[in-house]
C-alpha cells in the first residue's frame, strides 16, 4: 500500500490505498481512498462510510455511507473504496 497523495485530517479513517481510474468523461484521476467507522458514520449505516479524497482542501472529497452506495453508481472511486473496505472487514 502506498502513501496518500493528499492530506486527510481524520484520525479514525483507515487509508485503503490510492486508486487511478478514468471517469465517464475520459478524465484520468488519482485519488486516496478511506474507510471511516467514526461514531457519526456508524449512525448512518452499519458498515461506515467511504471517502475519496482528490485534493488537499477540506472540501476536496466525495463520500457515501457504504450501505447507501448504489451498485450501478458512476462514482467508480467510491465503488472501489467500498469494495476494498468490505474486503478488509
Amino acid at each position: 500500500m502506498t502513501k496518500p497523495y493528499f492530506k486527510h485530517d481524520c484520525g479514525v479513517c483507515k487509508f485503503l490505498g490510492t486508486y487511478d481510474y478514468t471517469d465517464i468523461h475520459s478524465i484520468k484521476n488519482s485519488v486516496d481512498l478511506y474507510h471511516c467507522r467514526s461514531e457519526t458514520s456508524l449512525q448512518l449505516c452499519n458498515e461506515g462510510s467511504v471517502i475519496s479524497r482528490y485534493g488537499n482542501e477540506g472540501r476536496s472529497y466525495a463520500s457515501s455511507p457504504i450501505d447507501l452506495l448504489p451498485e450501478n453508481t458512476s462514482m467508480l472511486d467510491l465503488k472501489e473504496a467500498a469494495r476494498r473496505a468490505r474486503k478488509e472487514a
